[in-house]
């Protein structure tokens, strides 16, 4: 087996699993229809200019290869998947390699189920270009119970035709995250819960902050003015660009 192979078979014990519940067929781009130059791993649409045949090597069973892509262009293959939960984040993946240096290989969803690898609705992980297998990624929020996953190559080089690259092990999975909380039981100084800072916007009066017992007589912050405004702060690190949170 090639020592640069970290590609994993999952055996039901990852999120995805052969055929994950919510629907993506072929995962493993094990089977495959037609013939090449275009041999498309079954359950999968190509698209782009290129040659497409199903490959095996290290002792893995079959990947999508992918090669002689048309010069600066772009080729690969999509499947739409039904199932998802509106509202939840999932992370879509993939394994992918190329031994061509003009071949730059990604992963995007496109969230509303389209199947135009040109949209603009498409979000896409970071391109890659590595002779190693490497795991692509992108995540997203699901505004449709569908969405399609498209795996694409883009041959960087004008002029000429490039190319080989190869696919392998598609998956997907809800992404979990622990809840960022505060309940107030970390103890107070001064009235004010540790951690906290007060502010105010200067114009109150009788401005008071202390703790008092909340719901199941666990502490909580209560604040008292008699004019003004006024609260307390404090920033939370670990937020995610782009994860929406909700408060």
């Amino acid at each position: 087996k090639d020592p640069d192979d970290r590609r994993v078979r999952f055996d039901g014990v990852s999120i995805t699993g052969p055929e994950p519940e919510f629907g993506i067929k072929n995962a493993y781009l094990d089977d495959y229809t037609g013939n090449p130059p275009t041999q498309v791993a079954t359950h999968w649409t190509s698209f782009g200019t290129a040659n497409f045949n199903a490959s095996w090597e290290g002792g893995v069973s079959n990947m999508q290869r992918i090669y002689e892509i048309a010069a600066s262009s772009s080729a690969g293959i999509y499947q739409t998947v039904r199932g998802l939960s509106l509202g939840e984040m999932y992370n879509f993946g993939v394994d992918a390699k190329t031994h061509d240096s003009d071949i730059y290989l990604s992963i995007g969803v496109d969230p509303e189920g389209g199947t135009d690898p040109s949209s603009q609705e498409i979000v896409w992980g970071a391109e890659v270009n590595s002779s190693n297998w490497t795991p692509l990624q992108v995540e997203l929020q699901a505004s449709e119970q569908f969405a399609t996953i498209f795996l694409k190559a883009r041959n960087s080089a004008g002029g000429t035709v490039s190319g080989e690259c190869f696919f392998d092990f598609v998956r997907a999975g809800i992404v979990e995250r622990p809840p960022i909380s505060e309940d107030f039981e970390s103890g107070f100084t001064y009235g004010v819960a540790n951690g906290w800072s007060t502010w105010d916007d200067g114009w109150g009066s009788g401005q008071q902050w202390t703790n008092v017992s909340g719901r199941d007589s666990d502490n909580a912050q209560a604040i008292r003015c008699t004019t003004g405004n006024l609260g307390i702060v404090r920033q939370f690190n670990g937020l995610e660009p782009g994860v929406p949170y909700t408060l």
